[in-house]
Formats: structure tokens, C-alpha cells, sequence
């Protein structure tokens, strides 16, 4: 009689759980239509929030996870900006239209539209990652904001897209929020390699922790010139290359 009453007792917490689960999807997918006009496929719309620590925690197979939804919408995050700086950016050059673009992709514009239209309520994490407060990690959020790209594109196509983006990263370019900077990385390898061949790597201190910041270190020919912090890695070698360009002005100061 205990064993039953365990098992309706257990059934009933799967039921709630799953009922949650489907609340927090479908109040996502009602406010993409209601404040954007995009109807998003709800099979797609879970796919898009479906953490891979959740998928293996209810042991279903990975590819049902967001991860092929966010390299799709990584995509075409990358075409609309391009075509958008393309039209807009007349006057930069070809180097400066790839920084500009990777400086807005990289920005921390995704995760901050991300919490704002509550996809940290709606992604599905398994229980470290939440232990963890992944859905308030800046770099789980831009994978989740791209997987949700992926999801509209899939569902309703590139003018849905555009539309989305409108709204968030291309507002912000727009308002001035996201302006072009120094790309330190390439600013330091043309500077050291103006005399020569010169081995450059940017190597990643051990990450255990997904709440810490990216520590990288940066070697020039085999020697450790400065190191960097950032909230990912490509922040981290950005920072690692500025400090290190200012040694350099530095060293040619004194």
C-alpha cells in the first residue's frame, strides 16, 4: 500500500513538473506573437529552450537538444547582421565590416534581450545547471537567444527573423548602444608581425566553474605576455591582446 501511494505520489511530480514545463514554453511562445507577431512551432519552440543537461537528464537523445537549432540561428544571426551593415556601413572597409560584426555579435546585447523577453524563465536546464543559476550565465543565454533564431527561421522564415532582430540587436545599433571597437587581437598581430614571423597563441586557463569568467593567457613566441578575463572566451584573448598592446606602448614609452 506505501509502494502505491509512493508511485501515485511520484507520477504526480512528473505531471507537474511536465505541466511547468509546458506553461513556461507556451507563455514564451504567446509573447513572440503578441509583442513581435511571430508564431513559433511549439515542437521547435521546446527543441530551442532544451538545455543538453536537461535532454540527458530525462535521457532522451542529444540531438533534441537546442544545440543544432543555435548553429542554424547562429546563421542567420550572422547573414541579417551583415546584410544590415553591409547596407548601412557604406564607408567601412572590408577588414572593419568583419570587426564591426563580430563586435556586435560578441556583445552582450544577445544575453541582455535574452533576460528581457524571459528566455532565463523559459529555457529547460537540468538540475546542476540551475543549481548553478545557468540561466543567468551570459554565454548559456546567447546560445539560447541563437536557438531561438533557429526556431523562427524554421517556423516562419528570414522576414520573421529580421523582424526579431529589428527589435533587439539592430535597435541597439541603431541607438548607438553598439558601436564598433578596436579589435585588439588583429591590431596586435599586424603590430608584432611587422618585422617578421612571430607565434602568437591565446591559451585558455582550466574552466571548471560556468559561473566564473574565461582566464586566458597570451604567449609570444613561447613566452607569457599578459593575460586577460572576460565573461567567454573570445572576451578573455580580447582582453588578453589589449593589455598586452599596452605593454608594448609602454615598454616603447620608457
Amino acid at each position: 500500500m506505501n509502494i502505491f501511494f509512493f508511485n501515485v505520489a511520484f507520477d504526480s511530480c512528473i505531471i507537474t513538473i511536465m505541466d511547468t514545463k509546458i506553461e513556461r514554453i507556451i507563455k514564451l511562445q504567446n509573447k513572440l506573437e503578441s509583442r513581435f507577431g511571430i508564431k513559433v512551432d511549439y515542437a521547435l519552440l521546446v527543441q530551442a529552450m532544451s538545455h543538453t543537461s536537461y535532454i540527458n537528464e530525462i535521457n532522451e537523445d542529444r540531438s533534441k537538444s537546442y544545440e543544432k537549432l543555435e548553429f542554424l540561428g547562429d546563421a542567420v544571426l550572422q547573414f541579417v547582421i551583415t546584410s544590415y551593415i553591409y547596407k548601412n556601413y557604406s564607408d567601412l572597409d572590408e577588414g572593419e565590416l568583419t570587426r564591426f560584426r563580430a563586435n556586435i555579435v560578441q556583445s552582450a546585447s544577445l544575453s541582455q534581450f535574452s533576460l528581457e523577453i524571459g528566455l532565463d524563465k523559459a529555457v529547460l536546464l537540468g538540475q546542476g545547471e540551475l543549481k548553478n543559476s545557468g540561466n543567468k550565465r551570459r554565454s548559456l543565454m546567447e546560445d539560447v537567444f541563437e536557438s531561438l533564431l533557429g526556431a523562427i527561421y524554421l517556423s516562419t522564415g528570414l522576414s520573421d527573423v529580421v523582424k526579431f532582430l529589428n527589435e533587439s540587436v539592430i535597435k541597439d545599433i541603431k541607438n548607438g548602444t553598439l558601436k564598433m571597437n578596436v579589435d585588439y587581437k588583429t591590431t596586435l598581430q599586424e603590430l608584432l608581425q611587422e618585422d617578421g614571423t612571430i607565434k602568437i597563441e591565446y591559451i585558455p586557463r582550466e574552466h571548471i566553474d560556468q559561473k566564473e569568467d574565461w582566464t586566458t593567457d597570451l604567449y609570444v613566441n613561447g613566452e607569457l605576455l599578459s593575460s586577460g578575463i572576460g565573461h567567454n572566451r573570445k572576451l578573455a584573448e580580447q582582453e588578453a591582446a589589449k593589455e598586452a598592446l599596452q605593454k608594448i606602448q609602454t615598454d616603447k614609452e620608457n
